[in-house]
């Protein structure tokens, strides 16, 4: 019991006493023994609350012996790793508590160096739930004794996470960024040129009609006509890039004759491809029948035709095929260009990263026409697989559905 010292402390005392009987077993007195067990309870009071803390501390707690076998866990650990019971923990090796970087054996190394490892892992629960954790590991000595490893483990999951989240906005803002300025640096530059081009020639013509020769005006007729397409064009993508970002695309599903749709878009570009002398080539089957929105499958032929023509060298040539793979339908832009590393293809559909290279002919681009190739083609769901080798031409495949009906 306790007791009250005058001076206000308080003392643990340990009271023994005992009856004395005279030889007739008549009791006459009580005597007794009392001692001061201040100390050792003091010293029971803080075990029981380190004790206490111990176990219920936010922090996972783990100690092992010198083999590695888990001889004291905390409520904390147990939870953490996704046990029922302390019985399921106690005794297992720690080698049985995967991390994904392999920390036990750094631990040991640290260890036994006198070393206190501090450091940061992934591991797997029992439900199969992923977490992230630090973890603080040193051996516990006494009297300059080693007793055992002591672990603690501080649950950081929700902050991986918060992290994760925070460097995908970061990187999404760049590229939103970067994206921008390409956009901008489009519409100032690229959209300006072909307009000041058509502009200057109409302006020949209005001031000097009859200077010039009926040829001589059906040529800058041409040439204007030229700059105008080259425009529109231009403009039509960034409509299209924008819809997407916003997505304002509609898709519209639709039967269709696929060597229709090749054929309209082939002659949109004969044009260009004789005056480089590229020969353009339809090899597609009379009757392909595929379900899809015919805008987004004209505007990707459009651009990749484009594309092809850009970059193949006069006298080249220019294939469009098809052939049916596991009920679907697999079209292929086959150009004799000067193709492309492996290093170019993985920037090719990245407006940020895309640097738009000059074409054999020294022809300007943006880059916008393939990025939106690739945008569309992810928002129907199709599949675009690219082939290419330097100086030996390029093959864009594209898988669409078939339509039985």
């Amino acid at each position: 019991y306790r007791i009250l010292k005058p001076d206000g402390s308080l003392m643990w005392v340990r009271d023994q006493k005992s009856i004395v009987y005279d030889v007739n077993g008549k009791a006459i007195q009580m005597g007794g023994i009392a001692s001061d067990i201040t100390e050792k309870k003091l010293l029971e009071e803080q075990l029981q609350l380190k004790n206490y803390a111990l176990d219920n501390s936010a922090n996972a707690i783990g100690m092992a012996d010198f083999e590695g076998n888990t001889i004291y866990v905390n409520n904390s650990f147990v939870e953490f790793w996704g046990f029922d019971s302390k019985k399921e923990v106690l005794n297992k090796h720690f080698s049985e508590f995967s991390t994904k970087g392999n920390i036990q054996q750094k631990i040991f190394d640290a260890n036994v160096k006198g070393e206190v490892y501090i450091g940061e892992d992934e591991s797997v629960r029992e439900d199969g739930s992923v977490f992230n954790f630090i973890v603080s590991a040193s051996i516990v000595m006494h009297l300059e004794k080693p007793l055992c490893f002591m672990a603690v483990f501080t649950d950081i999951t929700d902050r991986k996470q918060q992290e994760n989240i925070r460097k995908e906005n970061e990187a999404n803002l760049l590229k939103l960024n970067n994206e921008k300025d390409k956009f901008f640096s489009i519409i100032s530059h690229d959209l300006r040129s072909p307009f000041n081009g058509m502009m200057g020639l109409l302006d020949i013509l209005v001031n000097d009609y009859d200077d010039f020769s009926d040829e001589e005006r059906m040529k800058i007729i041409q040439s204007s006509h030229s700059s105008a397409v080259k425009a529109y064009n231009l403009l039509t993508d960034l409509l299209a890039w924008a819809r997407l970002q916003t997505n304002k695309i509609e898709i519209k599903q639709e039967n269709i004759n696929l060597r229709d749709i090749i054929d309209e878009n082939i002659s949109l570009f004969i044009s260009e491809a004789e005056n480089k002398e590229i020969s353009i080539q339809n090899k597609l089957t009379q009757n392909i029948q595929v379900k899809l929105d015919v805008n987004s499958l004209t505007t990707i032929i459009r651009n990749l035709l484009i594309n092809a023509i850009k970059f193949t060298p006069n006298g080249g040539h220019i294939e469009l095929s098809s052939v049916e793979k596991n009920k679907q339908i697999e079209l292929s832009i086959t150009d004799t260009g000067v193709g492309m590393s492996d290093d170019t293809i993985d920037k090719l559909f990245r407006l940020d990263e895309n640097i738009s290279l000059p074409g054999t002919n020294n022809e300007k681009g943006t880059g916008l026409g393939l990025t939106i190739c690739n945008d569309l083609i992810t928002l129907n769901g199709w599949k675009l697989n690219i082939e290419s080798e330097i100086d030996k031409g390029s093959v864009f495949r594209i898988l669409l559905p078939i339509s039985y009906s």
